[in-house]
């Protein structure tokens, strides 16, 4: 299989500063992918961009970062439009931002016959233009 079948294709990661995010950056630029890397953590960017670029190679792929808190409509909107901004479209996303986070239950919930499920306010990241359920 090619490395390099994301060519030119521009791709957002959303909590691209660690864990699967950070993997998911990588290996996207790897595939020749133009990567916006986007996480809450400056320093953990600097890896990914670091990382990301260093496996991109010759591949034509690349990695730029955007500091955003993607869970807020402004900063979503705001990562979409530095994407285009530096590569003139927009071809994907994955919005990974919170997705595996510890979340502490603000409620719980009870269906009978199923038990109790905490569950929590906010979704992960309105990047992906969807109003966040509570």
């Amino acid at each position: 299989m090619s490395l390099e079948r994301l060519s030119d294709r521009v791709l957002i990661v959303t909590g691209a500063a660690s864990g699967i995010g950070q993997a998911t950056a990588i290996r996207l630029a790897q595939e020749g992918g133009k990567v916006l890397a986007s996480d809450i953590d400056a320093e953990g960017l600097a890896d990914t961009l670091k990382l990301a670029n260093e496996a991109a190679g010759d591949t034509g792929g690349e990695c730029i970062t955007h500091v955003a808190d993607v869970s807020t409509e402004a900063d979503a909107a705001n990562t979409v439009e530095t994407a285009v901004e530096a590569w003139g479209r927009l071809d994907g996303i994955a919005n990974i931002a919170g997705c595996c986070a510890r979340v502490a239950p603000t409620s719980s919930t009870s269906t009978p016959g199923t038990g109790s499920w905490p569950s929590t306010s906010g979704a992960p990241s309105s990047c992906a233009g969807r109003p966040s359920p509570t």
